[in-house]
């Protein structure tokens, strides 16, 4: 039942960014198979849909927990794409492990490292906690950037604001080194992610 709805819900997602002139680039970059990152910057509401539906293949993302008690319908919709709840400004133990399980089971996930949406539509530094989550799980982070959300739905509005074309560009992955800390990867995938165009 949870695929079918997670098809449902891309599937409409595509036809609307369609619609709306969504773009997306370098989805090649995703590998065909085994767990990955999907690292991106983070503009508003709409972006865990907008990397999914760009991307080949099913995807899991990290979400706060508040957000499964926004209400029943929001709930229904984030489970739907594979959602995972975290504490705020922490990892519990349960979704840190549950997340480290699905990435060696060979799933990928999108992680905001920002930790929450642009109140200016430019890109805040990373935190380095999904890094180990990458060298715990051994698995490579895909920089992602994207553009045109943040005018479409901006952090200060409850709702899409107006029509704007949205874009999203998917990077060269980054092989984390066994000799390389949190902070030096996060510091080159930040890099990596503002540099995309």
């Amino acid at each position: 039942m949870n695929n079918l709805l997670y098809t449902l819900v891309i599937f409409f997602v595509r036809w609307i960014m369609i619609v709306h002139g969504f773009r997306y680039s370098g989805n090649r970059n995703i590998p065909k198979a085994g767990g990955a990152i999907i690292a991106s910057n983070h503009q508003s509401y709409l972006d865990p849909a907008i990397l999914a539906s760009g991307s080949p293949r099913h995807v899991h993302f990290l979400a706060r927990q508040e957000l499964f008690e926004f209400n029943w319908f929001f709930k229904i919709l984030i489970s739907s794409l594979n959602a995972v709840p975290l504490e705020r400004r922490k990892f519990n133990s349960e979704g840190l492990r549950k997340t480290i399980d699905y990435l060696t089971e060979g799933e990928v996930f999108i992680v905001f490292p920002e930790g929450t949406r642009t109140p200016d539509g430019t890109i805040r530094p990373f935190k380095p906690g999904m890094t180990t989550l990458s060298l715990k799980a051994g698995v490579p982070i895909i920089p992602a950037r994207i553009t045109g959300a943040f005018e479409s739905w901006p952090r200060t509005s409850n709702f899409p604001k107006r029509r704007y074309p949205i874009s999203v560009t998917y990077g060269e992955p980054i092989i984390p080194g066994k000799d390389e800390s949190p902070d030096e990867i996060c510091r080159k995938l930040y890099e990596r992610v503002t540099n995309l165009k």
